[in-house]
């Protein structure tokens, strides 16, 4: 067996384990409905069409196939238009996990078209008149110009990473952050790497690790973390009742939805709900972390904070204070949302199902006196 013919099964046999993998993830996680995730797996559907189209470069690249120099111009057109897309699918996503509004807008998410228009464009010419493959200056400036795009968008999302990064306290956010940080720095390495060593699948062995081992730290993640807006969740609700409180500390239990939050969906769209709620949790993490309570979210709309407090009169504060900071919210969302909140004094002997439950009936009895005042 040739050299040549060994370099064309271990390049195919790399595009074939990672595109593998790729579809395993994609259909893993392809019923997560949420916005997030779907752009995740928007990631892993770009890269499993380029994994395809590299395979197909290489059978033509090593001549396996006949007619090799027209499907090594269809394949580049492939795997190159697909990076375009891959650059576009994950600003979106890093955005979304960093919270930021300019994405939750559809028309500003449609400008983001634009460059990736222009980039399949300059795709399609440069791979149907020049040759990126050649191993001289001007070669690996038409490789660089097939990828400039998708690089901005990458190299954009991952300063705003570390600059977010540098802003919080969170130890859990800034390893998220920092795993977010690290995919820029890696795809450009071996992106580059791939342009001097064509004979190897350098980029699809790099690309698929950093997707995998994101998506393991996602799932990781969903255990204990929120998906939607970073904060805790029940199953983190309940270790830190177990493990985090003591059976002689007096503390409060305070539930916190948004007023009308269906309305928010039925009239602005579900992006503009999960722009809501992650403004809401990040309000109340806010809030919650000056005398350092525990906050999660409990399901839909409904938030719990955990407070160590001596009297009823600290808790109301906290209260007012929230009420207070959500009314202030059209500057930031463009319409106004209101909070309702209720709370219940944890007692000894009590469990932590009786509170909830007293604090879920408190927060009723607020929504129905906000509403009979006219104020919801």
């Amino acid at each position: 067996m040739s050299a040549n013919e060994l370099l064309t099964i271990f390049y195919i046999w790399g595009n074939v384990v990672s595109l593998l993998l790729s579809s395993m993830l994609y259909f893993k996680s392809r019923k997560n409905k949420q916005t997030q995730a779907q752009y995740f797996n928007l990631i892993v559907l770009s890269l499993g069409i380029y994994f395809i189209g590299d395979a197909f470069w290489a059978l033509s690249y090593f001549d396996i196939i006949p007619n090799a120099s027209l499907w090594i111009k269809v394949s580049r057109i492939i795997y190159y238009g697909a990076a375009g897309f891959l650059g576009y699918f994950w600003f979106i996503y890093v955005e979304m996990v960093l919270g930021s509004s300019f994405v939750y807008r559809r028309k500003r998410r449609g400008l983001l078209y634009i460059p990736v228009i222009v980039s399949s464009l300059n795709t399609l010419i440069i791979c149907l008149f020049a040759d990126p493959s050649t191993k001289d200056f001007k070669g690996y400036l038409t490789g660089l110009g097939l990828v400039i795009i998708p690089f901005i968008f990458v190299i954009v999302a991952g300063i705003h990473v570390l600059i977010k990064r540098s802003t919080i306290t969170d130890k859990g956010l800034k390893l998220r952050y920092r795993n977010l940080g690290v995919w820029p720095i890696v795809i450009i390495f071996v992106s580059i790497l791939q342009l001097f060593i064509a004979e190897l699948p350098i980029f699809c062995f790099g690309s698929i690790i950093i997707v995998v081992a994101l998506y393991v730290y996602n799932q990781d993640s969903m255990i204990f973390t929120d998906p939607l807006t970073g904060i805790n969740n029940r199953n983190m609700l309940n270790r830190f009742v177990n493990d985090g409180l003591s059976k002689d500390d007096i503390y409060y239990v305070m539930m916190i939805d948004i007023d009308k939050f269906k309305s928010i969906n039925d009239t602005y769209g579900h992006l503009e709900g999960d722009k809501a709620l992650k403004y809401m949790a990040d309000l109340l993490k806010k809030e919650s972390a000056k005398n350092g309570d525990f906050l999660a979210r409990y399901g839909g709309d409904e938030f719990i904070i955990i407070v160590k407090a001596t009297s009823d009169m600290d808790v109301i504060k906290l209260s007012n204070a929230i009420k207070d900071a959500a009314q202030t919210t059209k500057g930031e969302l463009g319409y106004e949302f209101t909070a309702s909140v209720g709370y219940a004094k944890v007692t000894s002997g009590d469990s932590i199902e009786d509170a909830i439950l007293r604090a879920d009936q408190s927060l009723y009895e607020a929504k129905e006196v906000a509403h009979a005042r006219g104020l919801r």
